[in-house]
């Protein structure tokens, strides 16, 4: 727990007081629990064990990352690119942090979910996940690390493509077209001067 010096003057034990109770009413209800064991808790203090409750390696963290790793859904085109990066980000966190990832299997079974649209809508992306599926399938379906690790360059390298492409982009050029001409005239139905 850090030390600190206490409010001192009159105007400065006001300001803790208002920062006290703006935090009492963000605070995590385990960390106001915890707070509210000592009298004189400053805002300081609560704030540092608001930051070490939500630090990295909390249980809410290793939810989070595991679930981005159990993922089985299929994943935009658009999005792909960005999911790949969270997904060796939440690899390389549980494991820096000392939690165990799941199975290999797991995890190739997750960039396949998520990259099945990438395969219906780009035909040489298919042929390389599917040729490289058939060359590392093995009988009983178990997959090694390093077949994880390659799937995944894979599957990054073809998601770049799609990266800065919106999902819907006939319909957002088409929302474009519709807030031009929304400009162009006026609320009264009167055109306008300006163009």
């Amino acid at each position: 727990m850090p030390t600190e010096v206490l409010a001192r003057t009159s105007i400065e034990e006001r300001i803790e007081s208002r920062l006290k109770m703006m935090l009492m009413n963000t605070i995590p209800q385990s960390v106001l629990r915890q707070c509210e064991d000592r009298a004189d808790m400053s805002c300081v203090q609560m704030l540092y064990r608001t930051i070490v409750f939500a630090g990295p390696g909390s249980r809410d963290d290793v939810l989070r990352m595991d679930a981005i790793l159990r993922n089985n859904k299929p994943v935009e085109l658009g999005k792909l690119y960005d999911a790949m990066i969270q997904f060796k980000f939440a690899r390389s966190r549980l494991k820096k942090y000392g939690y165990r990832e799941p199975e290999p299997s797991q995890l190739f079974d997750t960039l396949r979910y998520a990259s099945k649209i990438l395969t219906e809508k780009d035909s040489r992306a298919y042929f390389h996940f599917e040729n490289y599926i058939d060359k590392h399938s093995s009988i009983n379906g178990l997959v090694d690390e390093q077949t994880v690790d390659e799937m995944y360059l894979m599957v990054l390298e073809h998601s770049r493509d799609y990266m800065d492409q919106p999902s819907g982009s006939a319909d957002v050029k088409a929302l474009q077209q519709r807030n031009k001409e929304a400009a162009r005239t006026p609320v009264d139905g009167k055109k306008s001067d300006r163009q």
